[in-house]
């Protein structure tokens, strides 16, 4: 790594100063906010939830990514398939991997739970499902931010480094986090509704697109 005088950072708190971001070898350096840092793959051709063996009458939750078996365990896990016990209207697909079954939900219904292996075109998933769950992790922002694209509700926790991708929206606790997701299958236009706000929010804050001469090259 060679000196720099501007890091971009998505943090405002570590903007507009000199910083030893990188370490007391580097010399101080000056931060700038940029939070946009997600560029969103193109649409494939549209798919239909017959697609990917989805029932048109369920409320579909999904969650991405390629390190589920080892992210889907613990009391979480344990919660989300109680909820589904409750929620018989309720089908998890599950996205990513080589669509093997997560041990830790062997004990989900098997015709609530759904598996996908790795899929190029995500999003066109995403228009098929009604809810993003993200577990409690360190990775899956991509898909977090590419589901807030497609106007999904985000439910995730603010303690994981996807909390930050929807600001506010992101909870502390897992209490907080079911009684938000049991809201959200309960009220068919709250889940419009935060999944409509959650768009402007990705287009603002995330969006690559919208970096100016940075996104286009001229920085």
């Amino acid at each position: 790594m060679i000196p720099n005088d501007v890091w971009l950072t998505a943090h405002k708190e570590l903007a507009d100063q000199n910083s030893s971001v990188w370490g007391p070898e580097f010399p101080h350096t000056w931060g700038f906010h940029h939070p946009y840092r997600i560029a969103l793959k193109p649409t494939g051709t549209p798919i239909a939830r017959k697609d990917t063996h989805l029932p048109d009458n369920a409320i579909v939750l999904v969650t991405a990514g390629a390190r589920l078996p080892q992210e889907i365990h613990g009391a979480w896990a344990r919660q989300m398939v109680e909820l589904l016990h409750r929620r018989p209207n309720v089908v998890w697909l599950l996205a990513g991997g080589d669509g093997t079954m997560r041990p830790a939900l062997h004990d989900a219904p098997q015709q609530q739970r759904s598996l996908l292996p790795h899929h190029q075109d995500l999003r066109s998933v995403f228009r098929c499902c009604d809810i993003y769950v993200n577990p409690p992790r360190m990775r899956g922002g991509f898909s977090v931010a590419e589901a807030m694209a497609e106007c999904l509700p985000v439910v995730t926790h603010a303690n994981s480094d996807r909390g930050n991708r929807v600001g506010a929206a992101a909870v502390s606790h897992d209490d907080d986090y079911f009684a938000q997701l049991h809201m959200l299958l309960d009220d068919g236009n709250m889940r419009r509704s935060v999944g409509t706000s959650m768009q402007p929010y990705f287009r603002n804050f995330l969006d690559i697109e919208q970096s100016g001469p940075i996104a286009d090259g001229r920085m």
